[in-house]
């Protein structure tokens, strides 16, 4: 019966089976170490990453704001100290006072997050006020969430078929084969 040997014993020599194990353990104990080597790599370069993020976004940098935001808000298990820095760079990235462009894709998150009450309270007015800012900066899901909200959401806003109308067919106008199918649907 085959006795246990100490590792240090599996490096000698001492038949042709154990000569034919070393060669594949060498190789197994190197595949070991370079995927530990890239994944080390590879934190240090997301860490990398978010710094630079974090320094371009305190900078009012709105698209490294939405970069950062969405970055934080693609972790696994968010505390709600991490969800509020999210929300906070969206909003910074989507609501510029310094005369800079908004950017439009943060808007249309927080309509989103308000709409569906993600990381943020549950708000249809908020999230109808982000949606026509984005719309306004021509997002044509913004236009199709109005066109939808307008015709039958509740909120303080009214139904409003006619308002429901116009983002269709300024949707439709930017390209939107939805926009467009949901007009032809309408009129039919």
């Amino acid at each position: 019966m085959p006795t246990c040997r100490p590792l240090c014993e599996v490096c000698e020599p001492i038949g042709q089976r154990q000569m034919m194990v070393l060669p594949m353990l060498r190789l197994s104990v190197s595949f070991i170490c370079l995927v530990l080597s890239v994944t080390v790599s590879l934190a240090d370069t997301g860490a990398d990453h978010l710094r630079a993020l974090r320094k371009a976004a305190g900078e009012n940098d709105p698209e490294a704001q939405y970069s950062l935001a969405m970055e934080i808000l693609s972790y696994c298990r968010l505390t709600k100290e991490q969800q509020n820095e999210a929300i906070g760079w969206l909003r910074a990235a989507a609501d510029r006072s310094d005369g800079r462009q908004p950017t439009a894709q943060a808007q249309l998150k927080l309509g989103k997050f308000y709409h569906a009450g993600i990381y943020t309270g549950k708000d249809v007015d908020e999230a109808l006020r982000w949606y026509r800012r984005a719309a306004d900066n021509l997002v044509v899901e913004a236009m199709l969430q109005l066109a939808e909200a307008y015709m039958v959401w509740s909120g303080t806003q009214r139904p409003d078929p006619a308002e429901s109308i116009r983002w269709l067919q300024r949707a439709a106008n930017l390209g939107s084969a939805e926009a467009a199918n949901k007009l032809g649907m309408i009129y039919v």
